[in-house]
């Protein structure tokens, strides 16, 4: 048997079946009983389906075992059922009825499988009328027209396995297409094509999505079909309803038609779009390929006349009737959201620009054709690197099938155009169509990106062009944010500056529109573009200095608007022109690699000189008056803040300084002056960047300039912005820090401060600050800058450096000159005058660091004036050491020669007096030799009678300064009084002598100071109700937490200058200060009791944490660590804790309950109990033995060994303060001999 007959004696028996299967529901399709019937046929259409899946299944396997040849001669009797079932599905077409629908459409999609199927596994089997018959066949079940089916069911599967299969069917008519267009009496390709169009087309009567794959598989079909039948002439007769549904499928992505379509059908539709205009409208058409040559002639009689008629008349409806949608869709495909959109638009593209080119060179619809080109150019800037690259392709093909006409014709309208779409851009961004605007930018982008081609049109940039991308890029002065402003002493940290918003762009689109700019800079190459630049910042300037209005009122807002881009564009334009990684390539396809070289080092040299003239040029002019010096904050800003919302407010004071009378303060004027100074500043970085080594030439004309705005009195955005440049600019000379950097040029900054320190004072327009409290905001950053680099090198002072110190003590005389001459004015303007005063004292406080730095002292942070106290290692018991001398007793079994006893006391005397010369010496080492000049003395003089003086300032924040101040200068004194060489008459100025006279002079308004505070918070229940007070919330007093603050700075001092002046302070501290500190314990003591017994009355939890408030409590403990921190310090020094010796009983009996607290208190406690102990330590012996619950210790030197029991012997320390007093006791025990 051969192989045929046997697959025939297993198919025949399921086509049989399926053959009277067929037989069945067509008598049940026309009986009248329905009821009966309609089981009748859902039964005979799910066997249908069952015996087609077992025929689908035994033909694999017949293929399979036998090859594709065994089903040649059965083919006909296979198909025939196939045939029959797909052209019977239309007959029960009845909307009624959708479960027969259902299982209809499941039969047809089951039938559709198989003959897919068929054809995929015979490939060279089948014939031409075989194929053409399951074609016709495959048209039945296709929608001719939009039906609202009922039912989940719609018919998808079986829509999408019908395609399927007529796809496959297609693939395999290789010959004799033209008769695929008389099949059907010519209907054939036309039934298709239409039924692709209904499954494509929206239901408008239906509100549910149409299946995307049905729809993606139909525009799959309408290519293939137009592949496999290139006729021209029928396609234009389909044209118009084919392009209208496409046309509505890309939209409906691009937002413009409701989204019937995903992205996917959209781009699929945007391709099919571009193959349905080169089918029609090439000029270069396949030949269809069949002999019968009447035949043709005869179909193209019947059905479109004459070929020449025929193409005359399509061409004039596409002329008309084409070009205004295609050109919205041309310009909306550039910014679609979907990157397959964008790439079918790439194809979309090069149907219009190559394929079908000469149907749009014409007056009429050159338009289509600029279009498709610019779609194309703004494609060629795409992110996506598969639509760049098409993109690119098909300007490149273009350019090839042009020639060097098409070429000249491009590059003649290139500039023309590009000024036309730039001078677009202001309007579509006042009007935020955002995306409009991203795709003319990158539109323009790639426009410039033609390079070379481009240049030669575009020489240089107009007026007009100028402004309108000024105003693209229009800073939004609400984006620049007040902050705290940056202090003098952390100025020039590397501080990253905020990036500013648009005015009318987003974040996403300005990094396109600089990128433009830079590419317009790159176009112009390296002359132009400093020509424009230059040409920019001049315009500015001559506006800047024509204005009439003040530079802080609500016009400087307009004219800010006006110009704050034309520094942007400059900025960018200079990047793209003069950075490398912008800048387009040499040739670097040509010659030998010598001359490459030789080419890159003239074009590095040319390169050079162009940068560095421009540098030469622009900056003098940006860091000048009075564009580099617009006011950016006033002093009295807090106004300014609070009026933010408002947008103006009227400060009067300080406008009858500047023109006598009242007028409007803007704070926008002020974010606008803060923001173009920025851009300034930014031009500067960007010159610094390009010049890289050689930027160190400007560093005269920028360094000052840039330091003036990193100072304090500047907007912090400005000052951030201006601390970065500076930072660059250290890199770019090799320098590790900017305090480096300042440091090598000490004396051009000091010099330029002199300079402007001894011109008349004046007050340029519209400034608020004065050239006094510039230069001191300066040269605090200065002086600090220079103090830390000195002290961490660990430099020796020289020559230079006291040249350094009589530039830096003259330009402070001139400060301390200025503000005793504007004294006058300053009284008037509380405001004013705590500020100039506040700048003064951070001056000579500056000064004195940088005079100690000199000699490399760190003032604030020296370890031999720190207020903690060495306590010294715990030694062997004195006891032991007066055991020889004891009296024997029946206890002592040990008996040591008195000689011998004494040799070792003072052996261990000796070692410990030569530890201590040798610790002394070693100091010595340290510092060996600080002497001090008589100009250095009158200066710290100077600084301690001004800080003496601002101690009654009613400003809080200048006394708190000025007593920091004082400090400083008191800890520089005594360095130097305790490390210079002696002389045998100290000078009436000298140091030692100069700290007494100044504790002398300045001692009264100090301690007048702590009387007035001490009185101010006893008084305030701050300290004594506290709890009271917070719980009665109603009840209004004072907030003196500033005040505790300064009040324990003034602690600080009053410790120092007892440190440096050994007992010269003795009497005033036991008769003035020490009843202060007395009441203030005591004060103390008593709140601790009134806390207890609270606590201990309440259960309210709530009620605790508010007793316990944090500000107050927080503050409060501040000052009680101050005064310990006091004691500590004053008793550490031997020679005033030896003079004090009659108030220890008082001192330890007053601080030793603050013992029962835990945490810092109870330390800072016990190390001022352990200092005071260091002096006498019998004065508290027997409180501590008593809180402790330790008996006397017997009689040193008696007979008798039995102790006096003063407590009970055996009870245990179980509390924090017995605890402590425990732990004294132990220190005591430790404690070598001290003077009875």
């Amino acid at each position: 048997m051969t192989p045929s007959q046997t697959v025939f004696l297993t198919l025949d028996p399921i086509l049989k079946t399926l053959l009277s299967s067929i037989e069945t529901f067509r008598e049940a399709c026309t009986t009248d009983d329905k009821t009966l019937n309609e089981e009748r046929i859902l039964g005979t259409l799910s066997i249908q389906v069952r015996l087609m899946e077992n025929l689908e299944r035994s033909l694999k396997e017949a293929v399979d075992k036998h090859g594709a040849g065994v089903l040649q001669g059965l083919l006909d009797y296979i198909l025939l059922p196939l045939r029959l079932i797909l052209q019977s599905s239309g007959w029960s077409d009845n909307t009624n009825e959708p479960i027969r629908q259902s299982a209809v459409w499941k039969s047809t999609e089951a039938a559709a499988r198989v003959l897919d199927c068929i054809f995929s596994l015979a490939e060279t089997s089948t014939t031409f009328k075989q194929t053409l018959d399951c074609l016709t066949a495959c048209t039945f079940p296709l929608p001719m027209e939009q039906t609202s089916r009922k039912g989940l069911d719609r018919g998808d599967d079986c829509l999408y396995a019908v395609l399927r299969c007529i796809d496959t069917l297609l693939e395999h008519i290789s010959e004799k297409k033209s008769q695929i267009c008389m099949e059907m009496e010519g209907h054939l390709v036309a039934r298709i094509s239409f039924a692709c169009t209904i499954i494509l087309a929206p239901d408008n009567k239906s509100s549910r999505k149409k299946s995307q794959e049905v729809q993606l598989q139909a525009l799959e079909t309408l290519d293939l079909l137009m592949k496999v039948v290139p006729d021209p002439e029928m396609w234009q007769s389909y044209f118009p309803g084919l392009f209208a549904v496409l046309y509505g499928l890309v939209l409906s992505d691009l937002k413009i038609a409701p989204a019937h379509a995903s992205p996917k059908v959209s781009a699929h539709s945007c391709v099919t779009l571009s193959r349905l205009l080169s089918a029609t409208l090439s000029t270069e058409h396949n030949e269809v390929g069949e002999t019968d040559v009447w035949a043709k002639v005869e179909r193209m009689k019947i059905h479109y006349g004459t070929t020449q008629e025929n193409d005359s008349a399509f061409l004039t409806e596409v002329y008309s009737r084409l070009p205004a949608p295609l050109i919205l869709l041309l310009n909306l495909l550039p910014t679609a959201s979907s990157s397959k959109l964008r790439l079918a638009a790439s194809e979309l593209c090069h149907s219009v620009v190559v394929e079908t080119h000469s149907v749009w060179d014409n007056d009429e619809t050159s338009n289509v054709f600029r279009s498709a080109m610019e779609c194309c150019i703004a494609l060629s800037r795409d992110k996506d690197e598969r639509v760049e690259s098409a993109a690119k392709s098909t300007i490149a093909d273009y350019r090839h099938d042009s020639g060097d006409s098409g070429k000249q014709q491009v590059d003649n309208t290139i500039g023309p155009r590009l000024l036309e779409l730039i001078e677009e851009l202001p309007a579509l961004a006042r009007s935020g169509r955002e995306t409009e605007l991203r795709g003319k930018i990158n539109l323009i982008s790639g426009y410039l990106n033609l390079g070379e081609s481009l240049r030669s049109s575009l020489t240089s940039v107009p007026k007009e062009v100028q402004s309108s991308l000024a105003v693209l890029f229009d800073v939004d002065f609400d984006s620049i944010q007040y902050a705290p402003r940056v202090e003098s002493a952390d100025a020039w940290n590397v501080w990253q500056p905020d990036q500013c918003r648009f005015r009318f762009m987003m974040d996403d689109t300005a990094m396109l529109a600089r990128e433009m700019i830079r590419l317009l800079g790159n176009t112009l190459g390296q002359k132009g573009a400093s020509l424009f630049v230059d040409a920019c910042v001049a315009d500015i300037l001559e506006a800047c200095m024509a204005t009439s209005h003040t530079l802080f009122g609500p016009r400087q807002v307009d004219w800010l608007h006006q110009w704050i881009g034309f520094i942007v564009i400059s900025n960018e334009v200079l990047v793209g022109a003069f950075d490398e990684k912008h800048s387009s390539p040499g040739q670097s396809d040509m010659g030998r690699s010598s001359q490459k070289d030789e080419n890159l080092n003239r074009q590095s040299r040319k390169r050079y000189r162009r940068l560095h003239a421009l540098a030469g040029a622009i900056l003098p002019v940006i860091t000048s008056d009075p564009l580099w010096s617009l006011p950016t904050v006033l002093d009295n800003i807090e106004r300014i803040e609070q009026a933010e919302t408002h947008g103006t407010v009227t400060v009067t004071e300080i406008q009858d300084q500047l023109k006598g009378q009242a007028e409007t303060v803007s704070a926008s004027a002020l974010k606008g002056n803060a923001a173009i100074v920025c851009s300034l500043i930014g031009l500067v970085n960007e010159m610094v960047d390009l010049l890289a080594n050689d930027s160190e030439s400007f560093l005269s004309t920028v360094l000052y300039p840039l330091c003036e705005r990193a100072s304090s009195q500047n907007h912090s955005q400005v000052q951030r912005t201006a601390a970065f440049v500076l930072h660059r600019y250290a890199m770019a000379c090799r320098l590790e820090s900017t305090k480096e950097l300042i440091c090598q040029n000490f004396d051009y900054l000091f010099g330029a401060m002199l300079s402007k320190a001894r011109l008349p004072i004046g007050h340029l327009r519209g400034r608020r600050t004065s050239c006094p409290r510039d230069i001191s905001s300066i040269m605090q950053a200065v002086l600090r800058s220079a103090s830390d680099v000195k002290t961490n090198a660990n430099f020796v002072r020289s020559l230079s450096d006291e040249t350094r110190i009589s530039f830096v003590i003259e330009l402070s005389n001139a400060l301390v000159v200025s503000f005793d001459s504007n004294l006058s004015i300053l009284n008037n303007d509380p405001s004013l005058q705590a500020s100039t005063a506040m700048d003064l004292v951070e001056v000579l406080d500056a000064s004195l660091s940088f005079i100690a730095s000199t000699f490399g002292l760190n003032l604030g942070r020296a370890h031999y004036l720190s207020a903690e106290v060495e306590i010294p290692e715990p030694s062997k018991d004195w006891m032991a050491t007066l055991k020889p001398f004891r009296l024997r007793s029946s206890l002592d079994h040990d008996d040591l020669p008195v000689k011998e006893a004494s040799e070792k006391f003072r052996e261990k005397n000796g070692d410990e007096d030569e530890n201590h010369n040798a610790e002394t010496q070693k100091v010595n080492v340290t510092h060996p030799s600080l002497e001090i000049t008589d100009n250095e003395l009158d200066f710290v003089s100077l600084a301690l009678s001004r800080c003496s003086f601002f101690l009654s300032s009613p400003a809080l924040h200048v006394e708190m300064a000025s007593c920091v101040g004082m400090q400083h200068a008191f800890e520089f004194l005594g360095l130097i009084a305790k490390y210079s060489h002696p002389k045998e008459d100290d000078e009436p100025n000298g140091p030692q002598t100069g700290i007494l006279r100044h504790i002398a002079v300045s001692f009264p308004s100090i301690i007048s100071r702590i009387r007035s505070l001490s009185s101010a918070v006893v008084a305030a229940n701050s300290i004594r109700r506290v709890s009271i007070r917070l719980l009665d919330i109603s009840t209004e007093s004072p907030d003196v937490s500033t005040e505790m603050i300064f009040l324990s700075k003034l602690w600080n001092l009053v410790a120092c200058m007892s440190q440096v002046s050994g007992s010269f302070l003795v009497d005033r501290i036991r008769q003035q200060v020490w009843p202060i500190i007395a009441e203030l314990l005591d004060a103390f003591v008593q709140l601790g009791k009134e806390t207890s017994r609270k606590q201990l009355s309440t259960d309210n939890l709530a009620l605790n944490e508010l007793v316990q408030g944090e500000t107050v409590v927080t503050e409060r403990e501040k000052l009680l660590f101050s005064i310990l921190d006091f004691l500590s310090r004053i008793y550490g020094q031997r020679e005033c804790g030896t003079g004090l010796t009659d108030l220890i009983p008082t001192v330890g009996t007053i601080i030793i309950p603050f013992l029962a607290n835990h945490g810092e208190l109870r330390d800072r406690t016990l190390r001022a109990l352990k200092t005071i102990m260091l002096i006498d330590c019998d004065a508290l012996w027997r409180p501590l033995l008593q809180l402790s619950h330790h008996p006397l210790p017997p009689r040193p030197f008696g007979q008798k060994d039995s102790c006096i029991a003063v407590v009970n012997p055996d009870q245990e320390c179980t509390t924090a303060l017995e605890l402590a007093a425990e732990e004294l006791v132990a220190f005591v025990d430790s404690l070598p001999e001290q003077t009875l």
